[in-house]
């Protein structure tokens, strides 16, 4: 059975009605040439990659149009923060790629989710090893996570988040193959809620000082 081994949904910072999830249509603002509701694509993307191209009207959905579309072979879809109200994401970008990704099943990435999140440098290597996807960058404290869904890249942020605070070690997730039980259990609309939460519950009160730049990282030579 999935657990994420923690605490009550209950008990944790809700920053999302259990409903806001599956709404969005009627809130998607006018204004950027070739997106459209009605035909169930984003049209007149002249991206290489389908599955991209269709995913951009997923997140369509859910929080509006983008901020800024490059639709050319090669471009991007970009949610800044101002779109993403409600939600403890910082930045959602959709790439016209499509990386071959293995586990926990085959599938191809081009979501990209960032959040404002301080590593504290002895949790660094383990953050960071939990996924082939997730890369960090220590000077304006922005984890990122590239998968194939925006449920994805919710599971194993908070999975992260929870490596990155100590409330489990890389080694006990992988013995328990909780990478693979958080992103199954993501499909579920009652675990992507708990899932939500729990990023946000850990984004809120991490130990470390995401608004803080110090213009260095201790483990770098500088």
């Amino acid at each position: 059975m999935f657990n994420l081994y923690t605490r009550p949904v209950k008990d944790l910072y809700h920053l999302i009605d259990g409903n806001m999830f599956f709404e969005g249509i009627s809130d998607i603002e006018e204004g950027i040439e070739g997106f459209s509701i009605e035909t169930g694509v984003a049209p007149k993307l002249e991206w290489y990659n389908k599955d991209a191209g269709d995913y951009v009207y997923v997140v369509m959905r859910r929080y509006g149009a983008p901020s800024a579309v490059d639709p050319t072979a090669g471009g991007i879809a970009i949610w800044k923060k101002d779109k993403l109200m409600n939600t403890p994401f910082d930045r959602i970008e959709i790439k016209d790629e499509s990386i071959p990704h293995a586990y926990p099943s085959s599938h191809n990435d081009f979501v990209y989710m960032h959040v404002n999140y301080d590593i504290m440098p002895s949790k660094y290597m383990e953050v960071t090893s939990l996924s082939g996807g997730i890369t960090y960058d220590p000077l304006n404290k922005m984890l990122r996570m590239r998968c194939g869904t925006l449920e994805a890249c919710i599971a194993t942020l908070a999975l992260a988040t929870q490596i990155g605070e100590g409330h489990i070690s890389l080694n006990y997730a992988q013995a328990n193959e909780l990478f693979a039980q958080y992103i199954i259990g993501s499909q579920n609309p009652e675990q992507y809620i708990r899932l939500h939460d729990l990023l946000a519950y850990n984004l809120k009160h991490q130990s470390g000082s995401p608004t803080t730049l110090e213009g260095s990282w201790p483990p770098a030579s500088e």
